[in-house]
């Protein structure tokens, strides 16, 4: 039990330590960027789909989506097809943001993998992968 809590903490400790990272550096959240990016990559979507597709509860997707409007990320536009249903786009700006966070992304992560010999890395990502799909089946 003791190295659960152990390998518990050190998880939160590092995930602190990244937002802390993040929220000085960028505007938005690592969940603003990832709902961002799904929607660029299927711009147009509906909530519905965009929760569904990021395996993210549709509450939280509303609130997030919510926040991105606000900020002028995303506009929501009526469904041709639907008029009751809304889909949502990112604006010319959004593109343009994801475009430099995805290079500014790629620059961290080299960075903190430097720290790692390419084993250690390897090995980090298969335990993280392996973590996942332990928690996501519930079994803790």
């Amino acid at each position: 039990m003791e190295h659960k809590m152990e390998m518990i903490e050190a998880i939160a400790r590092l995930s602190r330590v990244m937002r802390r990272r993040s929220k000085a550096q960028e505007p938005l959240s690592y969940m603003g960027h990832y709902v961002l990016r799904m929607i660029m990559e299927n711009d147009g979507i509906r909530a519905t789909e965009l929760a569904r597709l990021a395996d993210i509860r549709p509450a939280s997707v509303t609130q997030v989506v919510n926040r991105l409007e606000q900020q002028g990320y995303v506009v929501r536009k009526k469904d041709d097809a639907d008029s009751r249903a809304k889909r949502i786009y990112i604006t010319d700006q959004t593109r343009e943001h994801i475009e430099a966070h995805t290079k500014e992304k790629q620059v961290r992560n080299e960075r903190m993998r430097s720290c790692l010999t390419e084993e250690e890395s390897d090995a980090f990502l298969a335990t993280c992968e392996k973590l996942c799909v332990f928690l996501e089946s519930d079994n803790l």
